[in-house]
C-alpha cells in the first residue's frame, strides 16, 4: 500500500546472518538456512520477489532492509571477527508499540501445542514530544527510548549531538545514515576477512576455500562504525542441497 501511494514506510530486520553453530558440514542447519533465504528473496513467492513482480520500477530498499549485527577483536595472531547472534524476538512500530517475546516464527512456537512461549505488548501512556517523517510526533516513552538505544549500540555513538535527526527513524537523512554505516562496514569486514559470509561466496566451495588469513589492516578496523552490517542475501546462491 505504502508502495502504490508512493509513501514513506519504513521496515528495518535485524536477524542472525546463520543459526548458530557450524554450518559448514552439517546439511540440516544450511536447509534451514535455505527456508530462510527462500522466505525473503529466492523463491517466486518470496517476499521481495513478490513485490518486485508488482512494482519492477520501485527500489525496494527504500521500504525494506535486511541487517545483520558482527563484532571483530585484535589477538596476537591478529584481527579476528564472528557474527553476534541476534536471539531476540523484538519489534518496535513506530516508536509506539514494543513487541517482546520468547516465539520464534516456526511451527513449534505458533501451532500452541508445542513449545511454552510467553509475549508482552508494551504501548505506555507516557509519551515523549519527538518527529517521524519529519514531522511533530508523540510517541510511547519506553518503545521510543528502546529504539533510540539499540540505534546507538548498532551504529556506534555514544549519543546523538551530532546525529539528532536518528530521534526521527523515518525520515530520509537517518534512513540513509542506517542504510550507509550497513554498507561501509559490509565492505571493510570483507576486505579484512575474506572468509565472512557474504553475496562474494556463491558456492559452498567458495566459501571455504576463502579461508585464508585476515588482511592485518588495523587503520582499516579502526573505521568500523560498531556492529551493523548487511544481511547477504545472495550468500551461497548456487548451493544445491
Amino acid at each position: 500500500q505504502a508502495i502504490s501511494e508512493k509513501k514513506i514506510f519504513r521496515v528495518i530486520i535485524i536477524l542472525p546472518v546463520h543459526p548458530d553453530g557450524s554450518f559448514e558440514n552439517d546439511e540440516n542447519t544450511l536447509l534451514i538456512m535455505v527456508r530462510q533465504w527462500n522466505t525473503i528473496s529466492r523463491r517466486p513467492d518470496s517476499l521481495l520477489q513478490s513485490l518486485r513482480t508488482q512494482f519492477p520500477d520501485t527500489d525496494l530498499s527504500e521500504y525494506i532492509g535486511f541487517y545483520c549485527l558482527r563484532n571483530h577483536g585484535v589477538l596476537e595472531c591478529g584481527p579476528v571477527t564472528e557474527q553476534i547472534y541476534v536471539h531476540s524476538k523484538l519489534m518496535i512500530v513506530d516508536d509506539k508499540i514494543a513487541i517482546i517475546g520468547s516465539a520464534n516464527i516456526n511451527e513449534r512456537s505458533m501451532r500452541g501445542t508445542r513449545d511454552s512461549e510467553i509475549c508482552a505488548i508494551i504501548e505506555d501512556t507516557d509519551v515523549v514530544d519527538t518527529k517521524m517523517c519529519g514531522k511533530p510526533f508523540k510517541a510511547s516513552r519506553f518503545a521510543h527510548d528502546l529504539r533510540v538505544h539499540l540505534f546507538k549500540e548498532h551504529l556506534g555513538l555514544s549519543n546523538f549531538d551530532k546525529h539528532s535527526f536518528l530521534l526521527d527513524p523515518v525520515c530520509e537523512k537517518s534512513y540513509q545514515f542506517w542504510k550507509t554505516t550497513a554498507k561501509e562496514n559490509t565492505d571493510i569486514y570483507e576486505t579484512v576477512f575474506p572468509y565472512v559470509e557474504s553475496n562474494k561466496h556463491d558456492t559452498l566451495n567458495s566459501f571455504k576455500t576463502s579461508r585464508t588469513l585476515p588482511v592485518n589492516n588495523l587503520e582499516l578496523l579502526a573505521k568500523l562504525q560498531v556492529h551493523l552490517v548487511q544481511y547477504p542475501a545472495d550468500f551461497l546462491y548456487d548451493l544445491n542441497l
